[in-house]
C-alpha cells in the first residue's frame, strides 16, 4: 500500500508539473533564483519520489519465503542513499524559498558589532 500511495504522489507530480511548471513559467516570480529553488524543489521531490517506490519495491523482494535476497538488500540500500540525497536538496532549496536570499542586513549587522569582536 505504501508504495502504491508514493507512486501515486509522483503520478501526481508530474501531472502538476505538466499542467504548470515552475522550471518553464517565469511569469510567476520576481527573482530568477525563486523560480530556480522552485523548479529543484519540483524536481527533486519527484526523484526522491520514486526512489522511495523503487526501494520499497526492492525491499518486497528481498523478503521472499526462500531466503533473503542480499543483491535486493543493497538496491534498497543505495536507492534510499540516492533518495536522501535528492531529499536535502529538496529541504536545501526550499530553504531559500522560505527563509529568502542573503541580504544586506547581514552586512549590516557586522558593521554595527565588528568593531566589538576581539580578534
Amino acid at each position: 500500500m505504501l508504495t502504491a500511495m508514493f507512486f501515486g504522489r509522483g503520478l501526481l507530480d508530474i501531472y502538476n508539473a505538466a499542467m504548470h511548471s515552475p522550471c518553464t513559467v517565469a511569469d510567476d516570480f520576481d527573482h530568477q533564483l525563486d523560480q530556480d529553488a522552485t523548479c529543484m524543489v519540483q524536481v527533486s521531490g519527484m526523484i526522491t519520489t520514486f526512489d522511495f517506490v523503487g526501494a520499497l519495491i526492492s525491499l518486497v523482494v528481498s523478503e521472499c519465503p526462500e531466503g533473503a535476497n542480499i543483491k535486493a538488500l543493497c538496491a534498497s540500500d543505495a536507492t534510499i542513499l540516492v533518495g536522501a540525497v535528492s531529499g536535502l536538496l529538496q529541504t536545501g532549496a526550499s530553504f531559500l524559498l522560505v527563509c529568502g536570499q542573503e541580504s544586506d542586513e547581514i552586512d549590516h549587522i557586522l558593521d554595527d558589532i565588528g568593531p566589538d569582536i576581539v580578534p
